[in-house]
């Protein structure tokens, strides 16, 4: 499997290619980036003095002599040993136990945290936009309950479907 090569090196080559002052976006086709991603990574390679722009008020790129040696000389990433917390143990294997499950919680002390389920989410956002607190507003409960019988939450079409048919407003469905 070839290793793909970092952006700022891939935006760098194609600069330097080029013979006259290039525009994010004619770099970003020659690297199949978009205009948007190649232009921030022109200004942070211009930021580290391996790119420049020759008019401030045109955005046209050219590379500099540090860049040059810096594609001739690319910086080799350092691998750095793996933390004590995932170095490998020398533990016995236990999983022909069974597994055990959990101790009892006693009374008064805090049930652990669970992951709270896709209807507990979609309500927290709805709560968190203020859907259904003003007066004639659709209740927010008749929303999730419809909401979780018509529509699989894990796909956002059918969301939005389901929305649609409650009549909630498009600039709402949005952020929710």
């Amino acid at each position: 499997m070839a290793e793909e090569k970092p952006r700022t090196l891939k935006v760098l080559e194609a600069l330097s290619k080029m013979t006259e002052p290039t525009s994010p976006a004619d770099i970003g086709i020659v690297i199949k980036l978009s205009p948007r991603d190649t232009g921030k990574t022109l200004y942070d390679l211009g930021k580290g003095g391996l790119a420049r722009k020759p008019d401030e008020k045109q955005s046209l790129w050219l590379i500099t002599d540090k860049g040059r040696k810096y594609i001739e000389n690319p910086p080799v990433p350092s691998v750095r040993p793996l933390s004590p917390i995932l170095e490998p143990t020398t533990q016995t294997d236990h999983s022909d136990r069974p597994l055990e499950p959990p101790p009892p919680v006693p009374p008064g002390e805090e049930q652990p945290e669970t992951v709270p389920s896709q209807a507990d989410l979609f309500r927290a956002e709805g709560e968190r936009l203020g859907f259904g607190s003003r007066k004639g507003d659709i209740k927010l409960e008749a929303v999730v309950t419809y909401v979780e019988r018509t529509a699989n939450l894990d796909d956002l079409g059918s969301v939005w479907n389901a929305l649609t048919e409650m009549g909630v407003a498009n600039d709402v469905k949005k952020r929710w």
